[in-house]
């Protein structure tokens, strides 16, 4: 498995979004594996939005690690396209795929179906915080990683596309279109 290219964040949100769908999130802790196949992101863009505290990591170089705060957590975002451009994508869902027993641990819970199907739990299950703010994905000092799967039947479906007040907002669903096959992605991808 390689990562994918620091040029893979540098297009728009809505070609990032759809094609992390079936790739690998990956973050090494305490020594251990974490990885879940991405499932489910949000694409977001704003032609001309607030800037402030909350929304700043938005405007992060492509690639920048965003946590988003949300209702006193925090969300994994990721920024693309360009700096000082308001795009980047949101990770909403994950299937849990290597150190399930820690993710469990990391957010409290015995319940593997839980896990990592919202934002903010996969912040938990992944030991993210606050202090991966600004850090780059797939660079050591982040120890987070976006891989290529070598899954290459993965069907993506948009559930959503929302425009907003400017013509060129939005916020665009992904998700994977294969909830009857989810059983041999998951052998394929612990096979490699």
């Amino acid at each position: 498995m390689m990562p994918v290219s620091k040029s893979f964040f540098a297009r728009d949100s809505k070609e990032v979004g759809y094609d992390l769908i079936g790739k690998l999130l990956l973050r090494n802790f305490k020594g251990q594996t974490l990885t879940g196949l991405i499932s489910q992101v949000d694409a977001y863009s704003m032609k001309n939005p607030e800037e402030n505290k909350r929304t700043e990591g938005a405007f992060y170089e492509p690639g920048a690690i965003h946590m988003y705060p949300s209702q006193g957590k925090y969300m994994l975002a990721i920024s693309t396209l360009d700096k000082n451009v308001y795009n980047e994508i949101l990770i909403r869902r994950l299937l849990p795929l290597q150190g399930v027993e820690q993710m469990k641990k990391l957010r409290g819970t015995k319940k593997e179906n839980e896990l990592t199907n919202g934002p903010g739990k996969v912040v938990e299950a992944f030991g993210l915080n606050r202090d991966f703010d600004g850090l780059f994905v797939n660079h050591p000092s982040s120890g987070l990683w976006i891989m290529n799967s070598e899954f290459k039947d993965i069907s993506v479906k948009k559930e959503r596309e929302v425009a907003s007040g400017n013509s060129e907002d939005f916020v665009c669903r992904y998700s994977l279109n294969q909830p009857d096959t989810i059983t041999s992605i998951l052998e394929t991808i612990l096979c490699l």
